[in-house]
């Protein structure tokens, strides 16, 4: 689903919007829902400090005491974008539910779907931000935070302070719109974060070295229970260059989280901005994610009931095979997608060491030969625009969906992508995008799971033959009318194919080297025998 991001900052007030921008708020998210988006705004902690001006966030806060304090009991008092504002503690409950609350009049009602929660670690600056020389500032550690029971200090819940305000956000929008699924963005985390809240790497350059560099710090947030994590595609801080933007949308189409993104007073940044060459490599990266989405939900549910990242070091899956335990412009994503972005400019080939076992192209099909290197093998591969290096682990059952304009368009297809093993077993999870009740969050999917679809896909080869075995569907969730097509990739057509006992025939694509049938998706289990 494609997200449209607003300011609501009239004044730079938080939970308040632009007359001017935004004289009818409900009426511009209906528009925007009508296009296949949802919006989400920008929510930062730092309330301008406007008593008496009608401002009834600032007026609530200081009435009640809600922000954070000096040791003197005086409300603390930092210049942020709206300039001199308070900071609210969110160490304590009554904070968060007010905070939480504030959300529902100004924004859930207007049709606000998510909400990205900025500058929150927090920041303030050393003067105002308007006079063009303003710098971040620490905040005093000795602020105080808490109940006066449970009294803490700005140094004991730094590190937590986004983190508390995600999950004020988070359970907002459970309490005031418990039919929909939560979302909501932090660009700073602690500990239990990714319960609430998926985050971006903060504020990167348009440099190749921090495209390079976002390879390792998600694999890093993912194998630290964090796996919802991406960074600003493009580069957020200097002006991005057109091969560096196509090379970051082609890695950023793998990214858990996507997202284009560049400061005010850069240069434009939309894929389009670039020309036509550069628009059209964009364009194939976002209608690869958008075929890559059934296989990052069965991830997602994954990542949720057993802490296993979406992206993950090659080390992950062959822990004991130390030729590949040093690559860090690598990855996998889930288990069977290898991922080797060009990482540099004017870089057309580039080298891998692939772990052992068969190894196929993606976009041929054909199996992609290496030198001995060890107990592994390397590789040099072709970085070809708009076709990153991407290879199918053998064994593979990867799950794709087909090009949509956004997730509001019904899938038409389940397609199965399927690389020969002696044995290989997966379980597709599906849920409906929308039930609180199937978000991956809530822990192992199970087969009664209201709004959740679970499909065990089994594999088994021995030479001459191969059978794959797709159970019946389970859950609580029905997809809507679709094809389920089965992508074999082969190094030569098969001599027989039947299904459920049945002779069948199957297209031999020549271009991808893969055998394709497809029917009418019922949801029940069959059986696919193939003589090769």
């Amino acid at each position: 689903m494609a997200f449209a991001s607003a300011t609501c900052r009239s004044m730079r007030r938080s939970f308040t919007w632009d007359p001017q921008r935004f004289p009818d708020p409900a009426g511009f998210c209906d528009a925007v829902h009508r296009r296949g988006a949802r919006v989400v705004t920008i929510i930062d902690p730092g309330v301008k400090d406007d008593p008496g001006a009608g401002y009834r966030v600032a007026d609530e806060a200081l009435e009640r005491g809600l922000m954070l304090r000096n040791g003197d009991a005086s409300p603390f008092r930092g210049y942020v974008w709206p300039d001199r504002a308070l900071l609210p503690d969110f160490a304590r409950a009554e904070v968060r539910a007010w905070w939480g609350d504030l959300h529902r009049d100004s924004l859930l009602e207007a049709g606000v779907d998510g909400v990205w929660n900025d500058m929150n670690e927090p920041t303030v600056f050393d003067a105002p931000f308007a006079s063009g020389h303003a710098r971040d500032r620490p905040i005093p550690l000795g602020l105080e935070h808490g109940d006066a029971e449970e009294r803490a200090t700005h140094l004991e819940v730094r590190n937590l302070y986004g983190a508390l305000e995600g999950r004020a956000t988070f359970e907002a929008l459970e309490r005031h719109r418990p039919e929909s699924r939560p979302w909501v963005l932090t660009r700073s985390a602690g500990v239990g974060s990714q319960r609430t809240c998926a985050t971006w790497m903060g504020d990167n350059n348009s440099w190749w070295e921090h495209l390079a560099l976002s390879v390792p710090q998600l694999l890093g947030m993912g194998l630290s229970g964090s796996p919802h994590a991406g960074v600003d595609i493009g580069g957020f801080f200097e002006n991005g260059q057109p091969e560096l933007f196509a090379r970051w949308m082609e890695l950023g189409a793998f990214y858990p989280f996507m997202r284009n993104h560049t400061a005010l007073g850069t240069r434009p940044q939309e894929p389009w901005a670039f020309g036509a060459e550069v628009e059209a490599v964009a364009r194939q990266a976002l209608e690869l994610r958008y075929r890559l989405l059934p296989y990052l939900v069965t991830l997602a549910h994954e990542a949720s009931e057993r802490g296993a990242p979406l992206m993950r070091p090659l080390g992950y899956e062959y822990p004991n095979v130390d030729a590949v335990l040093d690559q860090d412009d690598v990855f996998l994503l889930g288990p069977w997608l290898l991922v080797a972005p060009a990482l540099r400019p004017r870089q057309r080939w580039r080298s891998v060491v692939l772990p052992p076992g068969r190894w196929r192209d993606f976009w041929t099909g054909r199996e992609v030969a290496g030198d001995a290197a060890g107990d592994a093998r390397a590789a040099l591969l072709p970085t070809l625009p708009g076709r990153p290096p991407l290879l199918l682990r053998e064994g593979a059952l990867l799950p794709l969906g087909e090009v949509r304009q956004s997730t509001a368009s019904p899938p038409t297809e389940l397609r199965l992508v399927v690389t020969a093993a002696a044995r290989s077993r997966y379980r597709l999870v599906e849920d409906d995008g929308t039930s609180p009740a199937a978000a991956p969050r809530h822990g192992a999917a199970r087969p009664g799971d209201a709004g959740v679809a679970i499909t065990t896909l089994a594999l088994d080869a021995e030479p001459g033959r191969l059978v794959l075995e797709l159970g019946a569907r389970s859950g609580g969730f029905d997809p809507p009318p679709r094809t389920l097509t089965v992508e074999l990739r082969l190094d030569r057509p098969p001599e027989r194919v039947r299904l459920d006992g049945r002779d069948v025939q199957a297209t031999w694509d020549r271009e991808r080297s893969a055998a394709e049938l497809g029917w009418a998706d019922d949801g029940a289990g069959h059986r696919l025998e193939l003589t090769l």
